[in-house]
């Protein structure tokens, strides 16, 4: 655990996830139990293609028959991609096709309800605030691994035919750095993104039930994954998963991908 590499890596972050925890409360019915609260997350990159407006759809009926909650949430965190008046254009299918937001995005700039912003790009410092705090129980880390030696690694892995694929495990190298050698490189100035420390083995899996299949078992996640990139911006599947939990999302419902 380092409080200290977690303030050097975000000083300017003051409130505490547990604060976060308090501005967005859990969402209970009126017989106190968790509400039903689905959301629909597009990035604003172009036009909504049909599988999309149904996927949608079919969250707007769960959302109705369980009494619950539907938000539109817009995942902007990808600038290069955000296209100018697409964030309408979602908004205007919506309206086409009748689905109707109980919370979420209006429009390019405005949106309604208790659990906003509805905007990625506008929650940078509740990410950083999560990411904080990762860095501090030491479960994220600072990665100063150059884009060379990452394609080193991934050629040695396919040569070899290693067990273990990606940054993980053994080959995550930057891991293995000790807080002070982690803190002296920041101070020095070298780049370097921010890392979940996964806890995974490939050897592993694990059992859950989706509501559709039933009985899964999949591979638990061995990576060490990117949650903030070096430009200071969250990954995609940091973000979300820190916006559907402050959210109180009780299911996700999406296509099979």
């Amino acid at each position: 655990m380092s409080r200290e590499l977690a303030e050097l890596i975000f000083p300017k972050v003051t409130k505490s996830t547990s604060e976060y925890e308090k501005l967005y409360p859990l969402r209970l019915d009126a017989k106190g139990k968790q509400q039903c609260c689905v959301r629909f997350a597009p990035s604003p990159t172009g036009f909504l293609h049909i599988g999309a407006i149904y996927t949608a759809l079919i969250n707007r009926l769960f959302a109705d028959h369980n009494d619950g909650v539907f938000l539109l949430r817009i995942e902007d965190t990808d600038q290069k991609r955000s296209v100018p008046g697409a964030v309408e254009e979602i908004i205007s299918s919506f309206a086409l096709f009748n689905i109707k937001v109980d919370e979420g995005a209006t429009s390019s700039a405005s949106s309604k309800g208790e659990y906003g912003p509805y905007f990625q790009s506008q929650r940078k410092e509740i990410y950083e605030a999560f990411a904080k705090e990762l860095v501090a129980r030491g479960d994220a880390y600072p990665c100063f691994c150059s884009p060379e030696d990452l394609e080193e690694m991934r050629q040695r892995q396919m040569e070899t035919k290693s067990p273990v694929m990606g940054y993980a495990e053994s080959d995550a190298r930057c891991r293995q750095l000790s807080t002070e050698e982690q803190i002296a490189r920041i101070k020095r100035g070298d780049d370097y993104i921010i890392r979940l420390r996964s806890r995974g083995s490939h050897e592993q899996t694990r059992v859950f039930t989706d509501g559709l299949r039933g009985e899964l078992e999949m591979p638990v996640n061995n990576q060490d994954i990117v949650i903030i990139k070096a430009d200071g911006l969250p990954t995609y599947h940091f973000a979300h998963s820190v916006d559907d939990h402050l959210m109180r999302t009780s299911h996700v419902i999406r296509a099979d991908e």
